[in-house]
Parts: C-alpha cells; sequence; structure tokens
C-alpha cells in the first residue's frame, strides 16, 4: 500500500514537471513570437530549434558546431534578454489583455449586454493601446 501511493506520488510529481517545462516552452514561444527579430538571427534560430522544434542540447550542438555547453549558455542568454524586453516593454501582457477584452466584448454584444458595459470595455482598450510606459 505505503509502495503504492509512493509510485503514485513519483507518477504524478512527474507529470507535474512535464507541465510545468511545457508551460516554460510555451512561454518562450509566445516571446520569441513577439521579440525574436530583436535577437540576433544566430540566437533567434537556436532558440527556435530548441523550444518550438524540441531539439536536444546535443543536436542543436552538432548543428551549430558548438559545445553542448556553449549552446546551453546561448539558450539561456536568449531567455534572459526575451524575459528582459517583455519586462521593459510589456507588448505580450497588453496583447493578451487586448485579447480578453475583444473576446468579453463579443460575448457582451452576443448576448445583448447594456451599452454601458460595452463603452467601460471600450474604455479600457483604449487605455491599454494609449498607455506608452516603457516604450
Amino acid at each position: 500500500m505505503r509502495y503504492d501511493l509512493y509510485c503514485k506520488g513519483k507518477y504524478l510529481y512527474s507529470i507535474f514537471l512535464r507541465l510545468k517545462r511545457m508551460d516554460k516552452n510555451f512561454e518562450i514561444s509566445l516571446l520569441l513570437d513577439t521579440y525574436g527579430d530583436l535577437l540576433t538571427e544566430h540566437q533567434c534560430k537556436m532558440l527556435k530549434m530548441h523550444f518550438d522544434e524540441d531539439l536536444s542540447l546535443g543536436e542543436l550542438s552538432e548543428i551549430f558546431e558548438i559545445s553542448r555547453q556553449g549552446v546551453r549558455d546561448a539558450l539561456v542568454r536568449g531567455e534572459q534578454q526575451l524575459r528582459q524586453y517583455e519586462e521593459t516593454l510589456h507588448v505580450l501582457v497588453k496583447e493578451q489583455k487586448l485579447h480578453r477584452l475583444l473576446s468579453e466584448i463579443m460575448t457582451m454584444v452576443q448576448d445583448d449586454t447594456p451599452k454601458d458595459e460595452i463603452l467601460e470595455h471600450l474604455a479600457q482598450i483604449n487605455n491599454i493601446a494609449e498607455d506608452t510606459d516603457g516604450i
């Protein structure tokens, strides 16, 4: 009985770790789509191959003819740059807010929500569009 619980716990933890990694990979892919052009061509290509195409450090080291440690260092630097761009510019966060608000407005229009509530959402969109904080 105890062994079964241990195995189930270990299995659930492994699933948690995989989901956490998938979440990170998805985040980096979104950041790459948004800020990839700000990276060097070499950095962008390496990050896309690792996070979008799921190539390993070993495979990337063969392709780019550098050590696995060199690949790892380049990936870490690229991730840091992408996160720094988002921290400074907030483009991805603003885009996600806009998509959420537009989706809510579409639902409100279909549900015949009062005009004042829809205008409130539109004002929020306008505030996001006018916000130049960090840009």
